[in-house]
């Protein structure tokens, strides 16, 4: 259940970290959709991972030791079954297709785009980006 104010503290969180260069470990798009699906439940989905990789190669090793063994179905070991994207709304996370070892990489919903870590801080992408999602309840 999400708690009371979440949108507030949702917003509070993403000005907070706008400018917060991306870095594997500490602040990707795990990172990220974690800390928001934990203000929004007070629930950390993280902490299995929390410390335990600081690259590319290493997120990889770390969801095979901790999660399921890829990006998909460790989220939705935590969040559930994954959605179509039409279905998310504020505070749900989505799946997206991308380059690099992962191929995949997860943003928050916001106000009609996804929000995730970039090189120089918070990058907004058009909602048609999503393949899926999960709401966060």
């Amino acid at each position: 259940m999400r708690l009371k104010n979440w949108e507030t503290e949702l917003h509070t969180y993403f000005e907070s970290c706008r400018a917060t260069p991306f870095k594997w470990g500490e602040f990707d798009c795990c990172v990220f959709a974690a800390k928001c699906v934990e203000i929004l439940t007070g629930e950390n989905h993280y902490a299995a991972f929390d410390g335990r990789y600081r690259t590319e190669r290493g997120s990889l090793i770390a969801l095979k030791r901790y999660g399921t063994g890829e990006l998909e179905s460790t989220i939705s070991k935590s969040l559930g079954e994954p959605v179509a994207p039409l279905l998310l709304g504020r505070g749900d996370i989505a799946l997206m297709q991308t380059d690099g070892l992962l191929n995949q990489a997860v943003a928050v919903c916001w106000s009609g785009f996804l929000i995730q870590p970039g090189t120089h801080g918070l990058v907004h992408m058009p909602m048609q980006y999503a393949v899926r999602g999960w709401r966060v309840v």
